[in-house]
Formats: structure tokens, sequence, C-alpha cells
């Protein structure tokens, strides 16, 4: 107990650190809107959270205090549970202080229910986090190696929107600004709804390696029963990979033409092959995006890859376009090495078609600054060379 304590203050102490305004400009971070949140709000009030990293922001910075409650969709991970929930919440508890902590993907999804808050003149008030992006999505994208794909959201001004609802709409975009704006929101007899800018690249990342690196934290994965029992499958034998391919030749039998597109692997090899998310694992077999629709079939990859199908040179193109997106040289080897270990036919290929650029990321001198930070970059097993000379 002793021992659990002390990792807890440790811990504390480093999420404490980081919500906080700084030097009051500059992006917001959502830690530092969480803790004043927190520190506002009523002692009985009533939260609920998205899904995703506003479920992570409430999980670390509200104090439940035995009078608070927090609801979530903390087992089926459902999206865009926030503003249902704080609507239920305020209908059921009228006298009640309901805030609702909205990611901008989740609020997005059910925008209309803006308009049943104005309807039924429920004083909810809602807290978006606009980071323009699925970000917890990405987080495990990058947690698990795979190329952040499909997760960044083009999103309109919610203040305006809000207020063409005739709900009052507020804005920060400095960190000295949080705290009146929700103070002001919260005192509101009516629903209001604040939100921030697009907070700094990396802060969710800054957040979750202060919090675990060196400390034998896992990242946590938002999994429902069906997928854990999918993943059972594939890891402990070919069970799955068996009923898809005799599902297949069925329906080769009945159907001759629909298959003509999927023998790039023989019927005789496939039972050898890697199904799933083993198949996605193993760097020398995986295509990615560039399976073809009945490979995805045979290999029971349906679900688990993006739909387009792509050649390897739109996977490269799509792959630099990512890499330019990252801030500094750490970081764009970071995410070299995340693809290579996923997948090493893209990764040389890219490689190959930017040599001069990327070859100082994957060796000297960014290797160097890898090997200082490997504690806080380690992602999968790999190694680390150190070359020893006979002098």
């Amino acid at each position: 107990m002793k021992e659990s304590l002390k990792h807890y203050q440790k811990a504390r102490k480093g999420l404490d650190d980081l919500a906080t305004a700084k030097s009051g400009k500059g992006p917001i971070h959502p830690q530092y809107v969480a803790s004043v949140l927190d520190r506002l709000a009523a002692e009985d009030a009533i939260f609920t959270c998205d899904v995703g990293t506003p479920t992570i922001w409430a999980a670390r910075y509200l104090t439940m205090n035995g009078r608070r409650r927090l609801l979530g969709s903390f087992t089926h991970g459902s999206m865009a549970n926030a503003l249902p929930h704080a609507i239920g919440a305020q209908v059921s508890h009228r006298g009640r202080q309901v805030i609702s902590m909205c990611g901008d993907g989740g609020l997005a999804m059910l925008m209309g229910d803006l308009l049943t808050l104005r309807q039924h003149q429920l004083p909810v008030k809602l807290i978006v986090f606009k980071n323009d992006s699925l970000a917890f999505v990405e987080l495990e994208m990058k947690a698990t190696g795979i190329l952040d794909f499909g997760t960044d959201l083009h999103n309109p001004d919610f203040t305006k929107i809000a207020e063409g609802a005739g709900i009052l709409g507020l804005k920060a975009e400095e960190p000295d600004q949080v705290e009146s704006m929700i103070a002001e929101a919260l005192k509101y007899d009516g629903p209001a709804t604040g939100r921030g800018p697009r907070v700094a690249p990396g802060t969710l990342d800054a957040a979750n390696n202060h919090a675990g690196a060196g400390q034998g934290l896992q990242p946590v994965y938002a999994e429902s029963s069906p997928q854990r029992a999918r993943r059972r499958d594939h890891r402990s034998g070919a069970s799955q990979s068996r009923a898809v391919i005799h599902t297949t030749i069925q329906l080769e039998q009945r159907k001759g033409t629909i298959m003509a597109t999927i023998n790039t692997i023989p019927h005789s090899s496939i039972a050898d092959t890697p199904c799933g998310m083993d198949l996605l694992d193993t760097p020398l077999l995986n295509k990615g995006t560039a399976f073809s629709a009945g490979e995805r079939m045979e290999l029971g990859l349906n679900g688990l890859l993006p739909p387009q199908v792509e050649t390897l040179d739109e996977q490269v193109f799509r792959a630099y376009e990512a890499f330019q997106r990252k801030s500094d040289d750490l970081e764009r080897h970071i995410y070299l090495r995340a693809l290579q270990d996923t997948n090493e036919v893209l990764f040389y290929k890219l490689l190959l078609d930017h040599i001069e650029e990327m070859t100082p990321l994957v060796y000297t001198p960014t290797v160097a600054l890898a090997c200082e930070q490997f504690s806080h970059i380690y992602r999968r097993p790999r190694g680390l060379f150190i070359s020893l000379s006979a002098s």
C-alpha cells in the first residue's frame, strides 16, 4: 500500500504539472481546461464525457467527492455519448449542474441535439475540447505503429453554431481566457457552449508519456468484448482463418466469378499464412491498404483496414504527407521506425524515394538523439546496436 501511494503521488505530481496555463499565451492544454473546470464546478455537479480524450481528462482531473457523478460510455465506448447523457441527466435532475465534456468529433456527430437543449431550455454546459482530430483513435494508431489515417477533422465554428441555435456560445483563444470563460458559462442561466482552439501538437502524447514512461504503465485501449474475443482467436490459432478459407471456397463453388480477383495467394498456402491482426502485425507480410478486396476477405482483414484499396505509390504519397506533418526530427524518426515495424515494403519504398532527406533521420545524427531518448520513444522490441572498436 505504501509503495502504491508513493507511486500515485509521483504520478499525480506529473499530471498536475501539466495542468497549468504556462505563460498565459499560446496553445491551451486540455489538462488545464479540465483542472479549471474541476475547481469551478459545483460540489454536486453531474459530469458527462465523450469517449476518447475527454474520458482521459475527466479521469485524471475531476475530483469525485461522493456527491458528484460522472457518466460515460465506459463499457461500450459509444461515440458522441456526452451530450445525450447530459440531456438525460438534466431532465431527471433539474436542480443539479450538468456539465458535458465533449470532444469535437463527438459533438459534430450529434450536433442536432443542440436544438434539443434549446427546445427544452435545459441549462447544460458544454465544454468542447477542439483538437481537430479523433485524437484517441489517432493515439491508438500511433501506439500500435499504424499510420494515422482518416482522423483529421475540418470543424465548423462551434461558437457560431451554438449562437445560431439560441445558445450562449463562448470561446477561449488563450490560456488566460479559460477560467473567465468557464466561470461565465457556469453562471449562465441556460444552455451554454464553451470551446478552445486547437491544442498544441503532441499535448496528448506528452501527457501519456509523462505519466507512463519508466513506470511500467501500458497504453489503455478501448476495446469491446467482441473485439477482444476476435483478438484472442487470432492470437490462439487459425480458427478464424480456417473459417474464412471455408467461406471463400463455398462462395467460389457457388458463384464462379465472384472470386476472380482473389487468387493472389494460392489456397494451398493460405492455411500457413497469418490472418487478421496477426497478418497486420507481421511487417514483412503486411501490405496495409494495398490488400485487395479478395485478399481482405480470405485473410480476415475486413473491418481492420480503411476500405480504400491503394497502390504502393499511393501509400508512399500518403505516408510522406504524414511524415511532413511531424514537428521535429525525433518525431520523424519515431514515425519512420513505426512504419518499419508495421510495413517494411512501404518503409523501404518511402526511404528510397526520399533517401537524402530521410537517411539522416534513421541514422546519424538523429539516431544518437533517439538513443538518448530511448526509454521515452520505445514502441516495440527492436534492439539497440552499439559498435565497439578494438582500440
